[in-house]
């Protein structure tokens, strides 16, 4: 049986001494690198003969107690008071630590079942912080708001401990930590959760990262109610190009913040697309006058599958052929910081190039209607791409025209 951490129970070298100690071998010199004093006496560790305090980041008791693993290691699990190892559980890959906050002050374990997210927050901030649960007996002994603020290292609000309470965790491992750690310390994010039931920890990172001005949408609650780390990786640029029709047709953009889903905001942007044409026929007239007006020469080799749009007018039939809205982009194509070409085969299909930093980045692959290229269509594009000087090898944004 393997671990949350790829430990092979079944594979682990022990022996259970006399004096009830258990001693481990979890690295890969020869010899034990860990010993765990019995429960009664402690439950203190000792790596390579030397006392420690941090957590060596193994999960093994809890399972040990179900019968897994050898035979040492189940029978030093059984000196462990069952409803201590279900509570310690609750910490994944923190599971020692946890389990010295239990030995430590035995208040901790209405934690396990009142506030499971934050007995594994403050686990992972005692196994890191190289700290012994013995010495934070007035902190573990303190109410949920002060126990989450000596974790965060900082003040914290009514609403950080409900926004722990509400996280819906999947691996309980340190990157998760790391992930719920920024979102705790970012203040419009812990808003944009506020009248979410619940939050999905797979969406945490997309949520962090999201611009701040876009953390009150209603769209995005909606995306994190869901754990869509799609929809918040694609709501920034896809709000950017509303924002830039609603300009171009003289609409106000400020509804768009009250839009209830991601899919209602494209929906939005697909109907402005459409309209764009009725709605501005000067612009039209002006394109046919002016549209001549060359872009900057993009630094590519053009291939008869695949080819640069050099003009403006070009750009505008584009977004009409391709009903997406490529032209409220003119800016940037006008700037030299991105190109955008038109792929004929193997479908048809709308590529966009950009320059970030001192590499060409495939950007953005859509055919008609912002629908996915297929497969053969992208595996195309990417070989004439890696064909070219100063080309990046990154993966395509799953954002819209």
């Amino acid at each position: 049986m393997l671990t949350d951490d790829g430990v092979d129970l079944d594979e682990v070298p022990c022996r259970l001494l006399r004096d009830g100690t258990l001693e481990l071998d979890l690295g890969e010199e020869d010899g034990p690198t860990h010993r765990v004093t019995p429960w009664e006496e402690g439950f203190d560790v000792h790596v390579r003969g030397r006392a420690v305090k941090h957590d060596p980041g193994v999960a093994l008791f809890y399972a040990a107690s179900l019968g897994h693993g050898p035979a040492p290691l189940q029978a030093f699990a059984r000196g462990i008071p069952a409803a201590v190892l279900h509570a310690a559980r609750v910490a994944g890959v923190y599971e020692w630590s946890a389990l010295r906050m239990l030995r430590a002050c035995e208040g901790v374990q209405d934690l396990a079942t009142s506030a499971p997210n934050l007995l594994w927050l403050v686990a992972g901030s005692v196994a890191e912080r190289d700290v012994h649960p013995r010495a934070l007996g007035d902190v573990l002994r303190a109410k949920r708001p002060a126990l989450l603020a000596w974790a965060l290292e900082g003040e914290v609000a009514p609403e950080h401990v409900r926004f722990l309470e509400k996280l819906q965790l999947v691996e309980r491992d340190a990157a998760e930590r790391t992930r719920v750690l920024r979102a705790l310390r970012a203040p419009e994010v812990v808003r944009a959760a506020r009248h979410c039931e619940r939050i999905s920890a797979a969406a945490l990172e997309e949520l962090v990262d999201l611009p701040r001005a876009l953390c009150d949408a209603a769209f995005v609650g909606d995306a994190l109610r869901r754990g869509d780390a799609v929809d918040l990786r694609r709501a920034p640029e896809l709000v950017r190009d509303c924002v830039r029709l609603a300009g171009i047709m003289g609409d106000n953009a400020h509804g768009l913040w009250k839009r209830p889903t991601v899919e209602s905001l494209a929906c939005l942007h697909d109907r402005w697309v459409a309209a764009l044409p009725r709605r501005r026929p000067d612009l039209v007239r002006v394109l046919m006058e002016q549209g001549s007006a060359l872009l900057p020469h993009a630094p590519l080799e053009a291939s008869t599958d695949i080819v640069p749009i050099r003009t403006v007018l070009e750009l505008w039939v584009e977004s009409v052929q391709m009903a997406h809205c490529a032209y409220a982009r003119l800016g940037s194509y006008r700037r030299g910081r991105a190109f955008v070409f038109r792929v004929l085969r193997p479908e048809r299909a709308t590529l966009e190039v950009r320059c970030v930093g001192e590499e060409l980045v495939l950007w953005e692959l859509r055919a008609a209607q912002n629908r996915p290229v297929s497969a053969e269509t992208e595996l195309a594009v990417r070989h004439w791409f890696e064909g070219q000087p100063g080309a990046a090898h990154r993966p395509l944004h799953p954002w819209e025209w």
